[in-house]
């Protein structure tokens, strides 16, 4: 993960961030081009918030034959706020099948809704990635947008 903020158990500080343990700058490492000089040309930039291109890369990955590296710039997402706009649930749409909450994100909870709980989504916690919009097959989880509008997803 070249994802600037690495996974590490702190969020500390790595060649690819820029800075120093204690924070002062320092150079940065390009994480695809470091890879391209050992030799490794097959390199792939992914979106990790992009779950469709995400998982077609993995497979491309796994039928090449040699080293693939995948590199993902994006931040940990249980650290830093991904600048968003957050994700709502339309209760109307909701069909409570849960299959959003297979990503595990501790903004989605359920909520009693009838004869079947529906998801809800807290808007304190959701950051905006949008991974478990791409999970549910109803259409019913769209982005705040401006202007009080959801926008779909």
């Amino acid at each position: 993960m070249d994802n600037r903020t690495t996974g590490m158990t702190g969020g500390q500080e790595n060649p690819g961030s820029g800075r120093l343990l204690q924070g002062e700058a320092a150079k940065q490492v390009d994480m695809v081009d470091l890879v391209k000089v050992l030799g490794i040309d097959n390199v792939v930039e992914i979106d990790s918030y992009d779950l469709q291109a995400t998982e077609a890369a993995i497979r491309k990955g796994l039928e090449t034959p040699g080293p693939y590296v995948l590199v993902d710039k994006n931040p940990c997402i249980l650290r830093y706020r991904v600048k968003k706009p957050l994700v709502t649930v339309s209760a109307e749409k909701c069909t409570g099948c849960r299959a959003c909450l297979k990503v595990s994100c501790v903004a989605l909870g359920l909520t009693a809704s009838g004869d079947k709980p529906k998801v809800a989504i807290d808007p304190n916690i959701c950051n905006g990635c949008g991974v478990c919009s791409q999970q549910c097959k109803f259409d019913a989880m769209s982005v705040v947008g401006t202007g009080g509008k959801n926008e779909s997803i």
